[in-house]
């Protein structure tokens, strides 16, 4: 409890803005039609329908197969639909999106050893409005960027910062 506490107070002004990404998010989705837009939007190209059957495929419920896509993100599907259905996958892409930006600003703070420059960095990533609108969407590209600055992260740690994180 009391290291929270401490990275709380450390890292205050980047929880303040990752705070205020989510409400920038779900003011975002709430204008673009909230809970229906989610439910319309999830698998309405013909990618995001692809991955669906193919996760239908992992579990027996298809015939589909395509052995063109990637086997990982169709079980990430199964693994979030087998939670909460369809709120479940949704909720997986948020929290893919949310996690990317904290590892984003961890790794720049690496990086850098200054707050500014990982701040500024969290800000860009937060304000890609494309990423956002991608939570929406059964799609790769955010478990993408997640994975990414996962990569990142891991490798900034080879950086200059001897007191470490």
């Amino acid at each position: 409890m009391k290291t929270t506490i401490v990275f709380l107070r450390t890292h205050f002004t980047a929880v303040v803005i990752m705070a205020l990404g989510c409400v920038a998010y779900f003011v975002l989705i709430e204008e673009m039609g909230g809970a229906e837009f989610i439910r319309a939007s999830l698998f309405s190209t013909e990618d995001s329908q692809a991955y669906l059957g193919y996760a239908q495929w992992i579990t027996g419920d298809s015939a589909y197969c395509n052995p063109l896509r990637s086997y990982f993100y169709p079980l990430l599907i199964v693994i979030a639909q087998s939670f909460c259905g369809i709120t479940g996958i949704w909720l997986m892409q948020l929290l893919l999106w949310m996690s990317g930006c904290i590892l984003i600003y961890c790794a720049a703070l690496r990086i850098s050893d200054r707050k500014s420059i990982a701040i500024a960095a969290m800000v860009l990533a937060i304000s890609n409005i494309s990423l956002m609108v991608y939570t929406v969407h059964a799609l790769t590209e955010t478990a993408s960027f997640f994975f990414l600055a996962l990569l990142v992260f891991l490798l900034s740690g080879n950086f200059r910062n001897p007191k470490g994180f």
